[in-house]
């Protein structure tokens, strides 16, 4: 998940107005076709401006990285400068939109502040680029092919495959190991319990479902991300 900077009494508006500004450019700018992996792209952005920020106030431990920092810097031009850097490596090819984001933002901030800020989010940046580079992200999607037993996933179209499989292996932001939560077995296929959950998905799931309410279809459509342009994962981010 991100991590989110706070402006606490004394903040600026601007500390959390360079936040959100840069979330959401990460979700306008991320291709669909990085899929789930936006999720590193967001994290890495938040990372890097919670400990550009954080370089500067020192009221939190850092995530991976403290840079000193002059007391009177300007955090919103690290936190900027950070996310800036961050998201041109991931995708460079919206660097035009990232340095126009940047100048913009700077601008606003007195030049002399400004200066020595921007260091502060570069060095942070860079080190949270080193952090991830080897993290596992960059394996292939290796093939899944669980045996055609009932109960097991199988293909529904022809030449469909289990996409990010590799994710099992990518190194987490903030668990432990991968496996650290995962869930408990479902019930057997011939329990009461497996029956009960089946029917009540195809009851509440269905086309023209009489029992489920006005509400829980809006909530399936906010999840799914029905309507919304950059899909679930940009609107996921957004709600948090």
């Amino acid at each position: 998940g991100a991590v989110t900077v706070r402006a606490e009494a004394g903040g600026h508006a601007a500390d959390r107005e360079v936040i959100v500004e840069w979330n959401r450019a990460v979700i306008a700018n991320t291709p669909a076709t990085v899929g789930l992996f936006c999720f590193r792209h967001q994290a890495m952005v938040h990372i890097a401006m919670f400990d550009a920020v954080n370089s500067i106030q020192g009221r939190y431990t850092p995530y991976h990285v403290r840079v000193w920092a002059h007391p009177s810097a300007s955090p919103e031009a690290a936190a900027a400068q950070a996310a800036h850097d961050v998201l041109s490596h991931l995708i460079p090819t919206a660097k035009p939109t990232f340095d126009t984001l940047l100048a913009n933002r700077l601008a606003k901030i007195p030049g002399w502040r400004a200066a020595q800020d921007t260091a502060v989010g570069a060095k942070v940046a860079k080190a949270i680029i080193n952090l991830r580079t080897a993290d596992g992200s960059e394996a292939p999607n290796l093939p899944f092919l669980p045996p055609p037993l009932p109960g097991l996933w199988q293909p529904t179209a022809p030449g469909q495959v289990a996409a990010f499989v590799q994710f099992q292996h990518v190194e987490p932001f903030g668990l432990i190991t991968p496996t650290q939560y995962l869930p408990a077995a479902f019930p057997a296929l011939n329990s009461p319990e497996y029956a009960a959950a089946l029917n009540q998905v195809k009851e509440i799931g269905a086309v023209g479902s009489t029992t489920r309410t006005a509400d829980e279809t809006l909530v399936a459509r906010l999840i799914a991300g029905v309507g919304y342009a950059p899909g679930p994962f940009g609107l996921w981010g957004s709600v948090a």
